[in-house]
């Protein structure tokens, strides 16, 4: 969302310096419409569908370990530190990241 912040759509009729539009990018620049069957019967649905779901699967086994993880990583290091509340915070912290980043 933040990489958006900065993209602006430029005026009607401007192109970068040099540049000329043949009718082959024209042509390539057309978009066949799909139907929701056509669409997904394509390799692109099923490669991003592939990349969707095995970023949720990665995440959800982070979360659902990261107590665990916390604990054997960081106990070595901070003995001191590494406690029960320390590790739930990060728990809290990571899922509170997890939920901002679905905006």
């Amino acid at each position: 969302a933040m990489g958006a912040v900065g993209i602006r759509v430029p005026a009607a009729g401007w192109a970068p310096a040099g540049y000329s539009e043949s009718s082959a990018s024209s042509a390539a620049r057309g978009c066949q419409g799909y139907t929701y069957s056509q669409a997904m019967h394509t390799p692109q649905f099923f490669l991003l569908w592939t990349a969707v779901y095995g970023n949720a699967c990665s995440g959800m086994a982070i979360l659902s370990t990261a107590k665990t993880l916390c604990a054997d990583v960081f106990s070595a290091m901070a003995p001191a530190l590494v406690t029960g509340t320390f590790t739930a915070s990060y728990v809290a912290a990571l899922s509170s990241a997890n939920a901002v980043g679905r905006f």
